[in-house]
């Protein structure tokens, strides 16, 4: 225990995913059906709500409105159907099958069309930016379908009120015990292992093979009687096709949950045990639960790059709901074999369906407002030196909400920004031409450009890494950084290159010195207008923060301007850990230690008062930009 902070769960595994909520909302549903009897059923939702509820309440709002219009529509076609003779009501697996595929229809329209129209009307009315902002959307593969589904098991007024319960009971103990005083943290936004679940809108190719995989899965439990545990098993397991690896380790874990609790069940005392039903299901999951916090405290190394969490198999009850109908049937294959043979299918026709519709979708509409922008030259004198990057960076950072494209990014780009950040920290490793090959590939597909820089840094060839739009209104808001691949120094962090000016360009100046292995600004910057949104240093999910974590540095400097310092007394906040530097060529006088304050061992705090900040600038020669970069 340090600082008060117990540790009780294993890094880079279960401390950063939300198995401890399923975990919870699991046991508060067998708690809640034991004593009361309420329905035993969409055993994720509590869990992922409550940690929706930490982490994105507007969220939280969202699916539940989704959920509700789902329901809604999916009753109404049941009884239009029924009324009409054209088929009778629909019922247990022909009633979730609907519920699956009505909720595809709403949350495409809710995400394209509903919520922004009311956030618009919310913006008018209220003069805020909730539009621009994206807080306001649902997330997760079958939440929606799962919580309507509780809906109509009950109805409405019964489904909301156990819904609310567990969730509550779930988020209780999340927020008051163990998000403050154990190393649980949300702060990786890991609602799920399968990234597609966090934006519906970036992953439709994902949805096309989870509705194929239900259907298919629908149709050979009643033509074949195969049985998977739900229509939604072989679907998930599709999804999980595309990370092949996911098939691997939810075989495996399913199999290894079997053998564990056959052999639990073996001993004396144990084997009398009434575990049918409910009981059954929350014993396997609690099982699998403490597989994967063993796994985690076995082989976790918190400095490697790889997580035990990539271990685990898809979802968080996929692996449990197996091994559940294995046990129930004795029989591994015939289990395993049906519902793999199915997410394969439907793999399979799902991608083609995907491809064939990719070739007739119209081109994607113009960000901004929909006028055409004047063109304009590319960024090249300013390019040419580390300054004149940096100048870049403070240019164009993104500080407000001017333009109509949104200052959140889908977690499908963040995530393709994450692949381009773990390359670019393969390169600073290597310095080979093969990975300098990769990131200049990846950034082009990304929207960003590299630049090689025709001087040196500190002896070694350096790159200028930019967002390829040069229409300010356009811009999405990437990073502005320079590159030095092969260097041993710090990474030089600027979070807040326009309103803490002029950081960026002294950061810069101080690359060279230390022999820094890369310069990274943000392109947004939006703390002065009081957008958490694009401020890196309150919002985890940022372009800027994504970086940072995917860059195994072992010292970060970072530069602020802060007015509250004594000119001329520069402060270096290191907590309790020293920078692998020499501290004399960070800042060309003597900085005075600060042991309280850095954010993180791995970071320290450079605050200079904005006053040294420009002479440190001027003095080198360099006067500032101001003008737009060309």
């Amino acid at each position: 225990m340090s600082d008060g902070i117990l540790s009780l769960f294993p890094p880079q595994g279960v401390d950063q995913t939300i198995h401890v909520a399923i975990l919870l909302g699991v046991l508060a549903l067998l708690f809640l059906n034991e004593s009361f009897g309420w329905v035993y059923s969409g055993l994720v939702v509590p869990g992922y709500l409550a940690s929706l509820l930490v982490l994105a309440p507007m969220s939280t709002g969202a699916v539940m409105f989704e959920a509700v219009l789902t329901f809604a529509l999916s009753r109404a076609l049941s009884e239009l159907a029924s009324k009409s003779g054209a088929w009778s009501k629909f019922f247990g697996r022909e009633r979730f099958l609907l519920l699956v595929f009505v909720s595809v229809v709403v949350r495409q329209s809710s995400e394209l069309w509903v919520l922004p129209e009311i956030l618009r009307w919310v913006d008018g009315e209220l003069d805020t930016n909730y539009r621009l902002t994206r807080d306001l959307s649902s997330i997760g593969l079958v939440l929606v379908p799962l919580t309507a589904n509780m809906f109509w098991k009950l109805d409405l007024r019964s489904g909301l009120v156990q819904i609310a319960v567990p969730t509550l009971l779930v988020f209780v103990v999340l927020q008051y015990v163990l998000l403050p005083y154990t190393n649980l943290s949300f702060s990786r936004l890991e609602l799920t292992y399968e990234n597609v679940a966090l934006d519906f809108l970036s992953s439709p190719k994902a949805y096309i093979v989870l509705l194929i995989g239900a259907l298919l899965g629908a149709r050979y439990n009643l033509r074949y009687g195969w049985d998977y545990s739900g229509i939604l098993m072989p679907a998930l397991l599709a999804v999980a096709c595309f990370s092949p690896m996911r098939l691997v380790t939810t075989a495996v874990e399913a199999v290894a949950l079997v053998l564990i609790i056959n052999t639990i069940l073996m001993i004396p005392g144990l084997r009398n045990l009434s575990l049918q039903g409910p009981r059954k299901i929350a014993f396997v999951f609690t099982i699998s639960f403490f597989m994967k916090f063993a796994l985690g405290w076995y082989v976790g190394v918190p400095d490697s790059e790889a997580k035990v969490s990539d271990l685990f198999g898809f979802g968080y009850l996929v692996p449990s709901l197996i091994a559940v109908k294995m046990l129930d049937r004795e029989a591994i294959s015939q289990i395993l074999f049906p519902a793999f043979s199915v997410a394969i299918i439907s793999l399979v026709l799902g991608s083609g369906i995907g491809l064939a519709l990719d070739q007739v979708a119209p081109p994607p509409p113009i960000v901004g407002d929909g006028l055409a922008l004047p063109e304009s030259s590319p960024t090249t004198v300013l390019a040419q030196t580390p300054v004149g990057v940096m100048s870049v960076a403070r240019a164009r950072a993104r500080l407000d909400i001017a333009s109509d494209t949104p200052l959140a990014r889908s977690r499908g780009e963040l995530d393709r920004q994450a692949e381009l950040w773990r390359a670019v920290e393969r390169w600073l490793r290597t310095s080979s031409e093969a990975d300098r090959a990769t990131v200049a590939t990846f950034a082009t597909e990304r929207g960003l450009v590299l630049i090689p820089m025709p001087a040196p840094i500190a002896g070694r060839p350096a790159f200028a890494l930019i967002e390829r739009e040069e229409r300010l209104g356009a811009q999405l808001g990437w990073n502005t950084s320079i590159l030095v691949p092969g260097a041993k120094g710090p990474i030089l962090d600027v979070p807040r290159p326009a309103t803490e000016p002029p950081t960026a360009e002294v950061a810069a100046l101080r690359c060279a010195p230390v022999a820094c292995r890369a310069v990274i600004a943000s392109g947004l910057d939006t703390r002065e207008a009081g957008l958490d949104v694009g401020d890196a240093l309150a919002n985890s999910q940022t372009p800027h923060a994504i970086a940072l974590r995917e860059l195994r540095a072992s010292s970060v400097v970072r530069f602020r301007a802060d007015a509250r310092v004594p000119r001329g007394k520069p402060i270096l906040d290191v907590g309790d850990h020293l920078p692998e530097l020499d501290l004399a060529t960070l800042w060309p006088t003597q900085l005075e230690l600060s042991w309280q304050g850095s954010p993180s061992d791995q970071v320290a705090v450079l605050r200079a008062h904005p006053d040294d900040l420009w002479l440190a600038l001027a003095a080198a020669g360099h006067a500032p930009a101001t003008g737009s970069p060309r």
